[in-house]
């Protein structure tokens, strides 16, 4: 068996494709909460989460979060292709953030800007 953090015969391509997927959608649903009906941001970002590991979480483990993957490797500690494993998740899951906020940006306009970059006084 591979020591690695991809499942058994599964692409870094696909790895990083289903990651990158995954963690736009939760982002974007993270974004968009601001935007929800009062009482109703408490469904939108477990249902993103929802959504992103019915679509990629056989194949990926459903990380979706550099921080849940860190914690999965120091856990475990026993992967022989460290680096190329935590730079396929690390650069999908930072590229796919971006993208789940601009997509939210586009969607929203300057409404997530403000509400996301500007701390509340």
């Amino acid at each position: 068996m591979a020591d690695s953090l991809f499942k058994l015969g599964a692409n870094p391509y696909v790895i990083f494709f289903y990651e990158f997927i995954g963690t736009m959608i939760l982002v974007a649903g993270i974004c968009m909460t601001v935007t929800a009906p009062k009482g109703q941001e408490l469904f939108v970002i477990p249902l993103s989460l929802y959504i992103a590991i019915q679509i990629g979480g056989d194949i990926t483990g459903g990380h979706f979060n550099p921080a849940v993957t860190t914690a999965i490797v120091v856990g475990q500690r026993k992967y022989r292709d460290l680096g190329r494993t935590l730079f396929t998740y690390w650069s999908a899951q930072c590229l796919g953030g971006m993208m789940g906020y601009f997509m939210s940006k586009c969607i929203l306009g300057n409404k997530v800007a403000s509400v996301v970059l500007q701390p509340k006084a």
